[in-house]
């Protein structure tokens, strides 16, 4: 029987079998990270160009009515990142079920 193994350049090393659990586990917690840091860098770049995009407006009333829904939009964008964040951690208060620190059971 011959057997072939695939190499993924963007992992450094291939995990075990024994080892794959741990290494899901660890690439769901990245992943959910990775979302609400990039949530937030987002919520930061969206209300800076709505305030610059009020600023430049020069009172034109159009402009500063798109400025004030595009501050608008980003400060929801916040406030449902934050609701997430909280059922997140309601999951894990009700359930026991961390999500940032996900680990999955060791199959045998």
């Amino acid at each position: 029987m011959t057997t072939f193994q695939i190499h993924n350049p963007i992992i450094p090393q291939t995990p075990k079998m024994e080892e794959a659990p741990a290494f899901l586990s660890q690439t769901l917690t990245n992943v959910l990270t990775i979302i609400f840091i990039g949530a937030g860098v987002t919520f930061f770049f969206m209300f800076a160009v709505g305030g610059i995009k009020w600023i430049v407006s020069g009172g034109d009333k159009e402009k500063v009515e798109a400025a004030k829904k595009q501050i608008s939009s980003a400060i929801i964008g916040l406030i449902l990142v934050f609701l997430v964040f909280a059922v997140v951690n309601l999951i894990e208060m009700f359930f026991g079920v961390n999500l940032f620190d996900f680990n999955l059971p060791r199959l045998i």
